[in-house]
């Protein structure tokens, strides 16, 4: 999971570097419809992403720890990807605002959940050293060397195709969601172990249950046996006294 939202960082700080540029020079947009395009969007996407997503989570999840949480996760990175695929194609400033808003907000509503899933599925006292390892990864993966991995592809594209830069940064998204889909299956893996543990234990305790009751039961039947044989033999004394 966290190697999976490092790419989705790395994604979002090569958009903040690089996407006015981008609009400007390679799309051919004005300067001011550049910068408008891009505020709107940087910001209310992974915002409204960030709310609407953990609303969902929470809703029909049951929230981070819930089984279900792997999957909308995993289905928000798919559309993630879905929206960036269209991008080398398009030369308007507009659809192409329109395209990052969906990696943007698809994206937001990826990290809390996934980093959420991440620190629940560890144990207590290994939550803080694991958020530690997936913060160094996010900066080494994600943050640091986003804006220079953009530069050199740009360097070398540029002769022959100026949108490859942005198209190869924008689908790198889809090793994210490679990475989502294994943790989903070691998730859910783990999840049904610890459930079926769970029915075993419950099963063995059932049973040591209905076996302390059945010895109950038959302390109880062979106190009554006694009861009936003490009464039995009180009922012959009687009648040889009477005889």
């Amino acid at each position: 999971m966290s190697i999976g939202t490092t790419t989705l960082l790395f994604i979002s700080t090569a958009i903040i570097f690089w996407v006015p540029n981008y609009g400007e020079y390679v799309l051919k947009a004005n300067h001011d419809h550049v910068l408008a395009v891009f505020v709107i969007v940087s910001i209310s996407g992974p915002v409204l992403g960030i709310i609407v997503g953990g609303a969902i989570v929470d809703n029909y999840a049951g929230g981070y720890e819930g089984k279900k949480s792997s999957l909308f996760t995993l289905f928000f990175a798919v559309m993630a990807v879905l929206c960036s695929l269209p991008v080398k194609m398009i030369s308007s400033i507009y659809l192409f605002g329109l395209c990052l808003w969906g990696v943007l907000f698809f994206g937001g509503a990826v990290i809390p959940n996934a980093q959420g899933i991440m620190i629940s599925s560890l144990k207590p006292e290994l939550r803080a050293v694991g958020n530690s390892i997936s913060v160094v990864l996010q900066c080494l993966l994600g943050f640091i060397p986003a804006p220079f991995v953009y530069g050199v592809i740009y360097n070398y594209s540029k002769s022959y195709d100026q949108k490859l830069a942005i198209a190869l940064v924008l689908w790198y998204s889809i090793v994210g969601v490679l990475f989502y889909v294994i943790g989903t299956y070691y998730r859910f893996k783990k999840m049904e172990e610890e459930e079926e543990k769970e029915s075993i234990k419950t099963t063995a305790e059932n049973l040591r249950n209905d076996k302390n009751n059945i010895n109950i039961q038959f302390t109880e039947i062979n106190e009554s046996e006694k009861h009936m044989n003490d009464h039995e033999g009180d009922i012959k004394k009687i009648e040889i006294k009477q005889l």
